[in-house]
C-alpha cells in the first residue's frame, strides 16, 4: 500500500505530523495531543491515509484509539525500528518535526503492517484488573500496619479507627471491582469464560486473569510480527 497520509512523532502535549506533498517534500504540522487536537488532525488527513507512529507508552494511546475509531489505517512501530532506519540513512537529528519526516520516510520505504488496536472490552478489562491489583496491594499494606500496632501497650484510638475504615473501604472496592470484572468477562468473552470455568479448579479470579493474559499474548505475537518485519 502506498502511504498517502501522515507520520507522527508523539509527545505528552503535542503531535508532530509530516504529510508528503504531491510534488516533493513534506508538510509538517503540529497538533495538540488532546481529543480536540486529534479531531483537527483527522479532518486534515488525505483520503486513504495510512498513518505511521511510534509506540510511546501512554502518550500514543489516545491518538491510536481515535484514529482507529475514525477508521484511519495506522501502523504503530517500535521506536527501535525507526532508530535503526535512521542509522541506515545517516539521520541523527532528534527533534519532533524531523522524527515525523523520518517516520513518513520509514512508512513509504518499509510499508509496515497495519495495526489492530485492542477492542474496547479488553482495554476496560485491563484497567479494572490493574486497579484491582493496586487495591489488593494497598489493603495488604494497611492490614500489616494495623497488625504491627496491635502488640503496643498503648494504641491511638483515632489511628485504629482510621486504619479499620480504610481497610473496609478497600475490601468493598475490591469486591466491587471483582464483580465488574466478572461481568465484563461473562458478557464480552462469554465462550472463553465458560470453557475456563468448566475446568475443575479454575475460579472466577483465575478465569478472568487467563482471559486478559491470553488475549494480551495474542497481541504480543502480532506485535512481534511487525517488529520483525521492520528490523528484518
Amino acid at each position: 500500500m502506498v502511504l498517502t497520509g501522515a507520520a507522527r512523532a508523539v509527545s505528552k502535549d503535542s503531535l508532530s505530523v509530516a504529510i508528503p506533498k504531491l510534488t516533493a517534500g513534506w508538510k509538517v504540522s503540529s497538533y495538540a495531543n488532546s481529543p480536540d487536537g486529534i479531531h483537527s488532525l483527522i479532518n486534515q488527513l488525505p483520503e486513504q491515509a495510512h498513518c505511521v507512529l511510534e509506540a510511546t507508552g501512554s502518550y500514543s494511546v489516545l491518538v491510536t484509539y481515535m484514529l482507529s475509531q475514525a477508521k484511519v489505517i495506522i501502523s504503530v512501530i517500535n521506536p527501535k525500528q525507526s532508530h535503526h532506519f535512521a542509522k541506515m540513512h545517516l539521520s541523527i537529528t532528534k527533534t519532533d518535526p524531523s522524527d515525523a519526516v523520518l517516520l513518513s520516510e520509514y512508512g513509504r520505504s518499509i510499508q509496515p503492517l497495519v495495526y489492530q488496536m485492542s477492542n474496547k472490552s479488553l482495554m476496560l478489562l485491563r484497567q479494572k484488573r490493574t486497579l484491582l491489583r493496586q487495591y489488593q496491594k494497598q489493603r495488604v499494606v494497611l492490614l500489616n500496619l494495623f497488625e504491627s500496632f496491635q502488640p503496643l501497650p498503648l494504641k491511638d484510638a483515632t489511628v485504629q479507627h482510621s486504619l479499620q475504615q480504610m481497610i473496609a473501604h478497600f475490601q468493598a472496592a475490591i469486591a466491587q471491582l471483582k464483580a465488574e470484572i466478572n461481568q465484563v468477562c461473562q458478557a464480552d468473552f462469554t465462550e472463553q469464560y465458560k470453557r475456563l470455568r468448566s475446568i475443575k479448579g479454575i475460579s472466577d479470579a483465575v478465569a478472568t486473569a487467563l482471559i486478559e493474559t491470553t488475549n494480551r499474548c495474542a497481541e504480543a505475537w502480532l506485535s512481534r510480527l511487525w517488529i520483525g518485519q521492520g528490523l528484518g
